[in-house]
């Protein structure tokens, strides 16, 4: 009894989930149906197939193809679980998807649970994607380095302005230093306040002493370029160059680990080195069925 203006809404409402929409056409589906003689066991019979089809439904060739890539994702992440995990950790980071953040935190824990080391960020270690490092205390011997395309508010060009100065320095020996050899136009002051948030920059110092210097480590930055530019011969004053891309600044007690904590949570999207609640965490661990994210969303309409 439906037009097929009508059905294809059915059909919509089917292929989005939208459970809502289908509830409100059971009376009618029943009704319609018992119109043309058919009985109501048969019209809810069918109803349910409807309803079931819209939970999660596929025709036969795309059924057969995902069984196929979860068959060979399930293989790889058996046989290589460090590599599969980096890969897809990867995968995810440079996506940029609305929910990449979720995929990766879940990633991540995932990882821990298979007995994974995961590595903070590292100015000197990390690349753009994620990378394995050899780590006896992990899975394998093999851990996982964090990716610069996956710290909130680092943008694309800087990450390869750092990759590239990275190739041609070899190793960054201080925050002077990596701020002189990378460009300011793409590696900017939000980008190095991220960057030292998260603590890629925890070799040169307390995070509290880099940002609360950073205006004063750019600007020494900054004047120890133009003086560089200014020489006359090539190679003079090379000691003193290099003496003055050390760092100056004074150390301040870092923060509080809750406050670096938070930093983590802000540009990461996870708490990866800690978490504020761990003590709590672990003490339900063993008590708990049923991650929230495990739970029926449906559950509370159904019932």
């Amino acid at each position: 009894g439906y037009s097929l203006g009508e059905a294809d809404m059915i059909r919509r409402a089917m292929g989005k989930k939208k459970i809502k929409i289908l509830e409100e056409n059971k009376r009618r589906f029943i009704l319609e149906s018992g119109k043309r003689d058919y009985s109501k066991d048969v019209a809810e019979k069918v109803w349910q197939y409807i309803m079931a089809f819209a939970n999660y439904g596929f025709n036969k060739a795309h059924a057969a193809s995902y069984a196929m890539i979860s068959y060979q994702t399930a293989y790889l992440k058996a046989n290589f679980p460090v590599e599969y995990m980096t890969a897809l950790m990867s995968v995810e980071a440079a996506s940029h998807s609305m929910n990449a953040d979720e995929k990766i935190t879940s990633a991540v824990e995932g990882s821990k649970k298979m007995g994974i080391v995961i590595l903070p960020p590292d100015i000197n270690k990390s690349d753009a994607d994620f990378v394995i490092e050899k780590n006896e205390e992990s899975l394998e011997g093999l851990a996982i380095r964090f990716g610069f395309n996956a710290i909130k508010h680092v943008g694309s060009k800087a990450i390869d302005n750092i990759v590239e100065t990275k190739q041609e320095v070899k190793k960054f020996t201080s925050l002077t230093q990596f701020i002189h050899e990378t460009d300011g136009r793409k590696v900017n002051k939000t980008t190095l306040e991220c960057l030292v948030k998260v603590g890629a920059m925890d070799a040169f110092g307390t995070r509290a002493s880099m940002l609360e210097n950073l205006e004063n480590i750019r600007k020494s930055a900054a004047k120890l370029e133009s003086n560089i530019d200014g020489q006359d011969s090539l190679f003079a004053d090379v000691e003193t160059s290099a003496n003055e891309l050390r760092d100056d600044f004074p150390q301040l007690p870092e923060y509080p680990q809750q406050e670096l904590l938070s930093f983590e949570k802000e540009l990461l999207g996870m708490y990866l080195t800690d978490h504020p609640l761990a003590a709590q965490l672990r003490a339900i661990s063993n008590r708990i069925s049923k991650d929230i994210g495990d739970l029926d969303h449906n559950l509370h309409a159904n019932n």
